[in-house]
């Protein structure tokens, strides 16, 4: 009799279980939000001092950061500080999102991003302040932690009858909205890899090494694409995803002063690697090892960080 009416409800709570468990989450996240947030006294309460300057200097990084995050991310994948923290969070879970898109379902990933924030928010912890490294673009506590977190569920989730998939692959309408991710966000990298930097010349730096290291490897892809493409040809793929490596490779080191042709060699490297991967690495992993990564991001968001 019990098992019946558990047979009548079970249907209702399938139907509805994303509805659900959204609905909790949200009260949740609404409950925790009032009691842990306030406006900070000493800029956004009436006794604040009447000083836009910390505003002016730091929106600006967050609107750049949040227009390549939210649009250029999600266009690509058509195929202030803390406000920034949360922007970075965002992007890891996009990241892990690229390597098994199509492979799980809404309520997976609601739960992957449940899981993944707070993980993401303590290896960002330990690797800046515990072990204080220098991360200015987030390129190891978010490409390289969204990346491999996104291959560790794929390792878990894929099936064989994802690789090798009619539908596993770019037509020319999807290529042309990855290009326009491709173009949001490569103009707003900079934005993204200078705006947690504390002094002016740091900022300075950031977005000069960013440029020159993007410039570098746009110009490396174009060069070594139709050289070891077995069709001798432009691959859209790989032109939409190698061309903005250089952001991440120079992450790490944005702020760091560098001699500008260490940028731009830095930035060619991480192309070179780029587009080598997608044509030789990602189709070893998906036939030798199982790991399918939809979106090939193992190449974009990890290359140069695994080979030093």
């Amino acid at each position: 009799m019990r098992f019946s009416r558990f047979a009548r409800i079970n249907p209702y709570i399938q139907q509805y279980q994303f509805t659900v468990l959204m609905l909790l989450v949200h009260l949740l996240f609404i409950v925790l939000f009032g009691v842990y947030v306030s406006f900070d006294e000493l800029y956004a309460m009436p006794t604040a001092a009447n000083d836009n300057t910390y505003l002016n200097s730091k929106y600006p990084y967050y609107m750049g950061t949040h227009v390549m995050i939210f649009i250029g991310f999600a266009y690509l994948m058509a195929f202030l500080k803390r406000l920034l923290r949360a922007d970075f969070s965002s992007a890891c879970v996009l990241i892990s999102m690229g390597v098994v898109l199509g492979k799980l379902s809404p309520i997976q990933y609601v739960i992957m991003t449940l899981i993944e924030v707070p993980a993401s928010t303590a290896t960002e912890h330990l690797v800046m302040d515990a072990f204080q490294i220098n991360d200015a673009g987030g390129s190891i506590v978010v490409h390289v932690f969204g990346a491999y977190f996104g291959i560790a569920l794929s390792l878990a989730f894929s099936s064989k009858a994802q690789r090798g998939h009619e539908h596993d692959c770019s037509i020319y309408h999807t290529d042309m909205f990855a290009m326009l991710g491709t173009l949001f966000i490569f103009v707003n990298w900079p934005s993204l890899n200078a705006a947690t930097a504390v002094t002016a010349e740091e900022h300075h730096r950031a977005i000069i090494n960013t440029h020159l290291s993007l410039v570098g490897c746009t110009v490396a892809t174009f060069l070594v694409c139709p050289i070891f493409e077995p069709r001798k040809k432009f691959n859209m793929v790989q032109i939409a995803n190698s061309t903005i490596a250089g952001g991440v490779a120079i992450g790490t080191c944005a702020n760091v002063v560098l001699d500008p042709i260490l940028s731009l060699a830095l930035g060619s490297i991480a192309g070179v690697i780029s587009v080598l991967g997608y044509i030789y690495l990602t189709p070893y992993l998906s036939e030798r090892l199982r790991l399918h990564d939809t979106c090939g991001l193992h190449n974009l968001h990890v290359n140069l960080q695994y080979c030093f």
